[in-house]
């Protein structure tokens, strides 16, 4: 198929139309795509329903959405099948489940039976050329979201930004001061990491939910970022919003033994104490990779400021 003939299925998609309105589900959803491709985050063609997918996805609807639209990603997710751009592969033994779907009961669902999407072949080769890609882009952004594409573009740039500085920390990160990278994609890129090398799980106490993009975990600094310009991965932590408030109150510490240390102040008799002292002498969750462990001198600093 030639590369034009895409372009016409992106300008026709069936979107769904209320009061002469273009719902922006789907087109969203492909610039959602586009930035992952752009940005390097697919190298091969498996498009994982991904954490960052989802946000990618939410920083694009939020700006081209109606009052009267909901943030539903599954659905745009499925549903451009019927526009022949992207396809599923179903688990072994799972084709029949598959073809049965008219519509995702549930992410749950829909999860238990597709392993991942996939564009046409052509198409993802074609998009490997960045001038093809803009080009597709800029097909969207005048067909569905013309009024919006200034804001489209800006995140369109942050992205670029965002991915640059991730390589960056991913790669030699040393210190980084604030002055070298605009603050706002060098906080988001560094919140990605954390999340994505701890699998969005709380490293006190396990916690891992994800839905369609809603996080629980933060990516909490060891040692802050306003004392170290410190934004080394082995400075940060995944930690679930209680057990982050908890460590910014130096009531629960990761110490140097890779082990939690709580705070002898806390008082198991009184409510909400008990959970926290249950975590006392109990491992880390550290993430498989072993070059992102958090170093000994940011738990030092953390350790040796326990609430006593």
């Amino acid at each position: 198929m030639l590369f034009d003939d895409y372009l016409k299925k992106a300008q026709t998609l069936r979107t769904g139309v209320v009061k002469g309105y273009k719902r922006p589900h789907k087109p969203a959803m492909l610039l959602a795509i586009l930035s992952l491709i752009e940005n390097g985050k697919l190298n091969e063609n498996k498009i994982a329903y991904s954490p960052l997918l989802l946000e990618l996805f939410k920083r694009y609807f939020e700006i081209v959405k109606s009052q009267e639209d909901s943030f539903n990603p599954i659905l745009p997710f499925f549903h451009l099948r019927g526009d022949q751009l992207i396809h599923h592969k179903p688990f072994p033994g799972k084709e029949d489940a598959y073809e049965a779907i008219r519509t995702p009961r549930s992410t749950k669902q829909f999860l238990d039976i597709v392993s991942y999407a996939y564009l046409e072949e052509e198409l993802f080769s074609s998009l490997r050329d960045p001038e093809k890609l803009n080009k597709l882009r800029q097909t969207i952004i005048e067909t569905y979201f013309r009024k919006h594409e200034i804001r489209i573009k800006q995140i369109i740039e942050d992205e670029k930004d965002i991915t640059t500085y991730q390589t960056k920390l991913e790669g030699n990160p040393g210190k980084v001061g604030e002055k070298i990278e605009r603050t706002q994609s060098r906080s988001t890129a560094f919140s990605r990491i954390i999340r994505e090398i701890y699998d969005y799980r709380c490293a006190a106490c396990g916690l891992r939910i994800n839905l369609n993009g809603l996080f629980i975990i933060d990516a909490a600094r060891l040692i802050p970022f306003s004392i170290s310009k410190d934004d080394d991965p082995c400075n940060g932590i995944a930690l679930c919003k209680n057990h982050h408030w908890a460590m910014d109150k130096f009531l629960l510490v990761p110490g140097i033994d890779d082990l939690w240390h709580v705070s002898p102040e806390l008082d198991d008799r009184l409510e909400g104490c008990s959970d926290i002292i249950k975590l006392d002498k109990r491992k880390i969750l550290l993430p498989q990779l072993k070059k992102y462990h958090p170093k000994e001198e940011s738990l030092a600093w953390r350790e040796k400021r326990i609430l006593k």
